[in-house]
């Protein structure tokens, strides 16, 4: 199954993933899916990159703004030629009147990344060329596709919850006269603290 994400927007508690999803010889079907229960930190952190690189995309100092921009989501998409582009959406906070406004960067071309810039948790501090006009810089460029892949990961059931059971207690639970077993059969109407015991 191959998903392509084409729109990411996270607000008031909720993700909104707009995708296309391609399985087999099936044509691709558009899908817009809302959900409430939290990403893996690692989403978080992607989110949290594209601060910084706001800032650059609006040619202002990070140092000041970053802390005032919070990006809200992210439009992807392809130009005839294959050409990746993205638009940042991003509340930005104005401490003296108290309110925020929404704002939408220029859609911009994705550079192409190296494999390696594009893990969770990359940084390399080296210097980079500005980027030629109507494009995003190469760190910018590898956290929108960070995002994407990390967005692909959430509809792929890779959540912030994590695994319920250990190995160990997942084999314990199978077992009849587990705990956790019983704990299951008398949630109907016993008290769970006497049948856990």
């Amino acid at each position: 199954m191959d998903i392509t994400i084409k729109k990411i927007k996270a607000q008031k508690g909720k993700l909104v993933f707009e995708y296309d999803k391609k399985e087999g010889n099936t044509p691709i079907s558009t899908h817009k899916s809302t959900f409430e229960e939290e990403p893996e930190p690692s989403f978080w952190a992607a989110f949290g990159y594209l601060r910084v690189d706001v800032c650059r995309i609006l040619e202002v100092d990070p140092g000041q703004l970053a802390t005032r921009i919070m990006p809200t989501g992210v439009s992807y998409s392809t130009d005839a030629a294959g050409r990746d582009a993205a638009i940042i959406t991003f509340e930005y906070h104005m401490p003296n009147s108290m309110t925020t406004t929404t704002i939408n960067t220029p859609l911009l071309r994705l550079m192409d990344v190296n494999e390696e810039e594009m893990q969770p948790g990359y940084f390399d501090d080296r210097e980079y060329l500005l980027a030629p006009p109507f494009y995003c810089d190469e760190p910018t460029s590898a956290h929108l596709r960070v995002l994407q892949n990390e967005a692909v990961r959430y509809l792929e059931g890779h959540r912030g919850q994590g695994s319920l059971f250990d190995d160990a207690e997942q084999e314990s639970a199978e077992t009849e006269d587990s705990p956790v077993c019983l704990v299951a059969m008398g949630h109907s109407g016993t008290d769970n603290r006497q049948i856990a015991g």
